[in-house]
């Protein structure tokens, strides 16, 4: 009740608060998955205001704003929370990027499986990355990460402060990069096998004309690849606990750059 009557009394905090946790749910991994109805996304993203409007609304000065006001500070809270959703989702595009390399270079990249998080057909190999970067996730607190960085963008950048959403540009890209170059370290180990299964097949072909390589080398590389990526599963989990733990630090580094 203490709760609700601060909210009667400090709308626009509170106003603000919620919209900048609606930014956090529209693109954060898992928690904007299309498969939780979205009256439940709403009911959470309510839920969370109200734990965060306590400790950060009320130290906000009462003020009146306007309405052309107002609709700027929602922009920048928005803006916030998408920017932290935004950067969490990188995570996970590192391992659909990987998914597809290795999917292409097995051969399952024609067999498409349909993804209800995505609501789109996806390879199965992405589908296994994205389920088991998903597993790892919640298993290691990763929604408990997203609302800790959240809570700790209020501290960087202030309920109701101006913000140039524009000054985030580099810092993503130079994320992205770093993405880009774990997706390869990613799929390194599968990439040098099926180049040397390539060799082999070449020089098979070679040696002896008559096999036919196409006809060999498809059910081979399905069995190395599976092989391959079974061995690598211990360093593809630490990979993502990796990426997990510096996303949460690279949020914050983005947000202060605001």
């Amino acid at each position: 009740m203490d709760t609700l009557n601060a909210v009667v009394a400090h709308p626009q905090a509170y106003l603000l608060i919620v919209c900048r946790t609606s930014g956090l749910f529209l693109l954060a991994p898992v928690l904007s998955s299309a498969s939780i109805p979205a009256l439940v996304r709403v009911a959470l993203v309510l839920l969370l205001a109200s734990a965060l409007f306590p400790i950060h609304g009320l130290n906000v000065p009462e003020t009146s704003l306007d309405v052309p006001s107002l609709v700027a500070a929602l922009g920048s809270e928005l803006s916030i929370g998408l920017i932290v959703g935004f950067v969490a989702s990188f995570i996970f595009l590192a391992f659909q990027m990987a998914g597809a390399l290795v999917g292409t270079q097995i051969g399952f990249s024609i067999a498409d499986v349909f993804d209800g998080s995505r609501q789109e057909q996806v390879p199965i190999i992405d589908q296994f990355y994205s389920v088991l970067v998903t597993l790892l996730f919640l298993v290691l607190d990763g929604h408990h990460l997203l609302i800790l960085a959240l809570d700790r963008t209020f501290l960087a950048v202030p309920l109701g402060a101006a913000v140039q959403p524009g000054a985030a540009a580099l810092p993503l890209w130079q994320m992205f990069t770093e993405i880009f170059a774990a997706a390869l370290q990613i799929t390194l180990p599968l990439l040098a096998a099926f180049l040397l299964a390539e060799l082999a097949l070449g020089l098979a072909a070679r040696a002896v004309p008559q096999i036919n390589v196409l006809f060999v080398g498809m059910p081979l590389k399905i069995l190395l690849g599976l092989f391959t990526l079974g061995l690598a599963l211990p360093g593809t989990v630490a990979a993502a606990t990796f990426q997990m733990e510096r996303g949460v630090r690279d949020m914050l580094t983005i947000v202060r750059a605001l």
